[in-house]
């Protein structure tokens, strides 16, 4: 079955956060930093759950 469209709108929503921090070019501090950090971890969670599932391998135990 293929991945419906609003997946992948989903999971481009993510890179919107380190893009605005990379056209803004200031490095971000306190909460905004770690707000980062998270999102970043989300993208390459997401990215590790599509190939897995792109291989027919089982990716539930990723979210967790």
């Amino acid at each position: 079955m293929p991945i419906p469209w609003l997946v992948h709108v989903g999971a481009a929503a993510g890179l919107i956060p380190p893009l605005a921090v990379l056209l803004l070019r200031r490095r971000p501090r306190g909460a905004a930093a770690w707000i980062l950090a998270w999102v970043v971890l989300l993208i390459v969670e997401d990215a590790l759950a599509a190939v897995l599932g792109a291989l027919g391998l089982n990716n539930h135990w990723v979210n967790y």
